[in-house]
């Protein structure tokens, strides 16, 4: 009902008022090109001010670690044993430290040599290498053998090699994985949760004693 009212009133303005009709139809069009000019113009005027520099403090990102660098601290993970952490450095690294170090692995059934093997298993299938990490944990897990007085001297000039002939850290990259390989396809293996967080909390552990000989490479 209402569009034909109208309908009606627009035939009768028509017809009553041509002139003024005609004025309306023109002022609609120019406004019209006005508005598409402006339309136009806008992305000219706006885009300095896309790229004038912000607040400090509101447009920083947070810093993407690199891949590469030596493994950050991870604060979300939950390490256990001697000297447990995700990144600190330890206050001391002699044989004692070793020894210990050592000790926690083999008491640590997530580290068995079976699950050793496991984790071994779930790398070599996603085409990763894993073996710099199962050989520290089974050379400091020898280490135990060799706790005795007589020994500390032996196990102090390996420490002191160390610092000469500097060996790659874990990395960033490397925890990521870890992580990574929590999931997967049905065709692929992954690590369970208590793998991931073993290799994850022993890799810091490891680059904690080699940071604290500086014998990072």
């Amino acid at each position: 009902m209402n569009q034909i009212k109208w309908d009606r009133e627009y035939a009768i303005f028509k017809n009553k008022h041509p002139d003024a009709l005609t004025m309306i139809l023109v002022a609609a069009l120019v406004m019209l090109l006005m508005l598409l000019m402006l339309l136009m113009l806008l992305p000219v005027v706006l885009l300095p001010v896309a790229r004038m520099p912000m607040f400090e403090g509101l447009t920083n990102e947070e810093a993407v670690l690199d891949k590469n660098d030596v493994a950050s601290p991870d604060p979300d993970l939950k390490c256990s044993g001697s000297g447990a952490g995700s990144g600190s450095s330890p206050t001391t690294c002699t044989p004692a430290d070793i020894i210990r170090l050592g000790y926690d692995i083999s008491l640590d059934p997530r580290l068995s040599a079976l699950e050793l093997t496991n984790i071994q298993d779930v790398y070599k299938s996603r085409g990763v290498d894993v073996m710099p990490f199962i050989t520290d944990a089974m050379m400091l897990r020898a280490a135990t053998m060799y706790n005795t007085d007589s020994n500390e001297a032996a196990i102090q000039k390996l420490l002191d090699d160390m610092k000469k002939n500097k060996s790659p850290c874990y990395t960033n990259d490397f925890m990521a994985t870890a992580k990574g390989f929590l999931v997967g396809t049905k065709d692929q293996k992954t690590l369970s949760v208590a793998q991931s967080e073993a290799v994850r909390c022993y890799a810091h552990r490891f680059n904690a004693i080699r940071k604290c000989l500086d014998a990072c490479k």
